[in-house]
């Protein structure tokens, strides 16, 4: 159930079919190497989203592109909002999904620089008091089983994260046409040498992962194809059904949520 594909009666009506459940999808428009298109979290968002919805029902909101990129203003194409405004942007959002009927309010995003911004802003919303909950969650699920019975039979990464295997094998699922494999050069470097100790120390520099990665790829793309697209698809979609199933039909959190912001401010005893 698309919001914008709903009518003003049918989305009133989905509001309690999905018990107040509603996902909103974040993730970038950025540059993937030269073999993927600017749109590729997005794409890969819309494909797994859509297949989870096969089995689970909530409401997708409208998707969320502009978002922090700061690691990636260095390639063509990338559009990378600053933090301050993608925080306030989230939080109108969910504002307005909340004036429109939904409590339980799920992130589901799709872009590894926002692995550290998503749960800070969620975690803003408790000092603010708002009568919703937000949930975050990563599409990008899969165990170590998955993960490796994938990988005997399709060939491993070395190194993924970023217009590799996984991501490659995905936009496949979603529109092969849009992947160039004919531009991509395996002999091409992918890093800048020098710079493996940050990350072999834990040490993280705002800049880290844009100065290594030196033309905005990771790991082996040429081992992706279509079929292991629509496997990865599968599996991360069948994790997210249940995230989200999971969070529809609980109470408890939304229960104990209120008890918190009731419980904030001192009272004699």
């Amino acid at each position: 159930m698309k919001w914008e594909n709903l009518t003003a009666d049918q989305l009133h009506d989905a509001v309690i079919q999905c018990k107040k459940t509603v996902v909103i999808p974040t993730s970038i428009i950025e540059k993937h190497g030269h073999h993927l298109p600017l749109g590729t979290d997005a794409m890969i968002n819309r494909v797994i989203l859509a297949k989870a919805e096969e089995t689970v029902d909530f409401v997708i909101a409208p998707e969320v592109v502009y978002c922090q990129g700061s690691e990636t203003m260095n390639g063509q194409g990338t559009i990378a909002i600053r933090g301050d405004v993608t925080l306030e942007l989230l939080e109108n959002i969910c504002d307005e999904m909340y004036r429109n009927g939904f409590e339980k309010i799920i992130i589901a995003d799709g872009h590894g620089g926002n692995n550290h911004l998503i749960p800070y802003f969620a975690q803003c919303m408790l000092t603010k008091g708002k009568p919703y909950l937000v949930y975050c969650v990563n599409t990008w699920y899969i165990t170590d089983e998955e993960e490796k019975e994938l990988g005997d039979k399709y060939g491993w990464d070395d190194d993924p994260g970023h217009a590799d295997r996984d991501e490659t094998a995905l936009v496949m699922a979603y529109d092969e046409s849009l992947v160039h494999m004919d531009r991509y050069d395996e002999k091409e470097p992918h890093y800048f040498p020098g710079l493996e100790w940050m990350g072999e120390n834990r040490i993280y520099a705002p800049a880290n992962w844009a100065i290594s990665r030196k033309n905005h790829v990771t790991g082996r793309p040429d081992l992706a194809c279509r079929e292991l697209g629509e496997k990865l698809c599968a599996v991360h979609a069948r994790h997210l059904a249940r995230q989200i199933a999971l969070i529809r039909d609980d109470e408890n959190a939304l229960s104990g949520y209120r008890q918190f912001l009731a419980q904030r401010h001192f009272e004699e005893k």
